[in-house]
């Protein structure tokens, strides 16, 4: 079956990146209010908003042929509250999806496991349509970044020094190629990872200094913290030499645009179903 993605006619900025894969990478979509439920294809929504139900009720009687997935980039309930989290996904997927796509394995393996081969893993590849050219600026201007929005426990990541902070677009991306590490600050206590974020890192070129997290996989060649350390270790990092976090970060590029390339882990995925 042919997969198409399905995006939502609302822009979210945490969104740009994911659509600049799919558009430029992926190039086969259409949006929420355009899914044909009759023709027999795969439909890849993310995420799901206001658009996606009402669409799927108006048009749940034309006789489906296709399959819908949702590709899951949220992190569940800060509260911890997640059997309502998790009641959600079963209503959704009763009523709305054929399968719920991650790219966390412990996401899967662990928090879904009760869902069973309903729920796919799928990494979030990259591919040189973030950028073409990592190392063309450099990366001497700036010693970290983080792009996140920087509340609640991610305001240690103000004690950072000589910071590229976070932004959107060319100034985002000329930003990113003259800033040596990215560091990553889990939004709450839950230990997923940070998909988008992670690619977007290893699509520039940047080493990636993270709290420690569940199933870090792929992303095995990343320097990890605890939670009250990632401050100190990031400031360690910045004194070594650079060499050694750069070539990391060269290795971590290949392997995510090769071996786990975004076309080539949603054409393996789709092509299971």
């Amino acid at each position: 079956m042919r997969p198409i993605f399905a995006l939502t006619r609302t822009p979210y900025d945490s969104y740009a990146d994911y659509h600049t894969l799919v558009k430029g990478a992926w190039k086969d979509f259409c949006y929420v209010d355009e899914i044909k439920m009759s023709e027999p294809v795969i439909y890849i929504v993310s995420p799901i908003n206001g658009e996606f139900r009402p669409h799927i009720d108006n048009h749940r009687n034309e006789g489906k042929k296709c399959k819908i997935l949702w590709w899951n980039l949220e992190r569940p309930p800060r509260d911890e509250n997640h059997a309502n989290h998790k009641k959600t996904a079963k209503e959704l997927l009763d009523r709305y999806l054929d399968y719920v796509v991650v790219s966390d394995q412990w996401y899967k393996k662990t928090y879904y496991a009760d869902f069973g081969d309903r729920i796919l893993y799928c990494p979030m590849g990259i591919d040189k349509v973030l950028c073409n050219d990592p190392w063309k600026e450099g990366h001497s201007q700036y010693s970290f970044t983080h792009m996140s929005y920087v509340w609640g426990r991610r305001d240690i990541l103000n004690q950072l020094p000589n910071l590229f902070g976070n932004c959107w677009g060319e100034e985002r991306k000329r930003g990113l190629l003259r800033t040596r590490f990215m560091v990553n600050v889990h939004q709450d206590q839950f230990g997923l990872i940070e998909p988008l974020r992670f690619a977007l890192a290893a699509s520039h070129g940047l080493p990636i200094i993270t709290e420690k997290s569940f199933n870090l996989f792929p992303y095995d060649d990343v320097v990890v913290a605890d939670y009250n350390q990632i401050i100190t270790v990031a400031n360690g990092c910045a004194k070594d030499g650079y060499q050694k976090y750069a070539e990391m970060a060269r290795r971590t590029y290949d392997k995510m645009l090769n071996q786990f390339g975004f076309v080539k882990c949603v054409k393996e995925m789709c092509d299971k179903l």
